[in-house]
């Protein structure tokens, strides 16, 4: 039982969303910390940007991440190499490897993922570095999981493309989580908005299915469970000074 300096919170985004870098340090996407021996998933279409070449051929070729929540100065840049990916499928994900140092981030501190199947309808949160202004910048996004859709002729995928409705989805975001805030699992991530301004495509998202990630070539294990259980966040505790500016505002 919580005493009532308490909450209940989710999974916190911040604590495990990194930057993806160009070679000249612009911004190439988003990826999300998944495991704490420094693996980090992003879209493989961000990697093809940042790399310009397919996945597959990176060979040693490196990927620069920034980790912003990194308490030091020297452990926020890491670099990283393609570690997985699918050669002959569609999915759009990469698993990374972190290659010159440890991950700069604790245990508590990476993603729980799920599988995307049971999400449908609930509401979910994102972060990642969409571009305001033409500068990319970190930025929180909702909307509603749809569904996952089946696969589309012509296309060899390990599942369908979960469809989101969203109206907060920009460019630099490809890679950011899916959060189901209902089940506290991140359950996608985001690959791709449909820009347009007519309805009803105008919220028009999609997400690769967080199931696919468990597949031999990534091999990144799922949270078994429906739900992942939410922890007890301590409130800030105010001083009697901070206490008599609230009862006076």
């Amino acid at each position: 039982m919580t005493d009532a300096s308490q909450y209940i919170v989710n999974q916190w985004l911040r604590d495990f969303t990194v930057e993806v870098l160009m070679p000249d340090d612009s911004t190439a996407g988003t990826g999300v910390a998944v495991s704490p021996d420094g693996k980090i998933v992003t879209c493989a279409h961000v990697v093809r940007a940042a790399l310009g070449v397919e996945p597959h051929d990176a060979g040693d070729q490196t990927v620069a991440l920034y980790f912003p929540q990194a308490r030091r100065d020297a452990d926020k840049q890491r670099k990283a190499r393609v570690a997985g990916c699918f050669r002959e499928h569609d999915d759009d994900v990469v698993v990374l490897q972190i290659v010159d140092g440890l991950m700069p981030l604790a245990p508590e501190q990476i993603a729980v993922i799920g599988r995307c199947e049971g999400s449908d309808g609930h509401e979910f949160s994102t972060y990642g570095y969409r571009f305001a202004d033409k500068v990319p910048e970190p930025l929180y996004g909702d909307g509603k999981v749809m569904s996952v859709l089946d696969v589309p002729r012509g296309r060899q995928r390990h599942s369908g493309r979960v469809q989101l409705k969203t109206s907060d989805v920009n460019a630099g975001m490809s890679g950011a989580a899916v959060l189901d805030n209902q089940r506290n699992l991140v359950v996608g991530i985001i690959s791709s908005k449909y820009f347009t301004e007519s309805p009803p495509d105008r919220d028009l998202a999609f997400a690769v299915n967080a199931r696919v990630l468990s597949l031999d070539g990534l091999n990144i294990p799922l949270w078994r469970e429906e739900t992942y259980p939410r922890k007890a966040g301590q409130t800030p505790k105010l001083t009697d000074e901070q206490e008599q500016q609230v009862k006076s505002a």
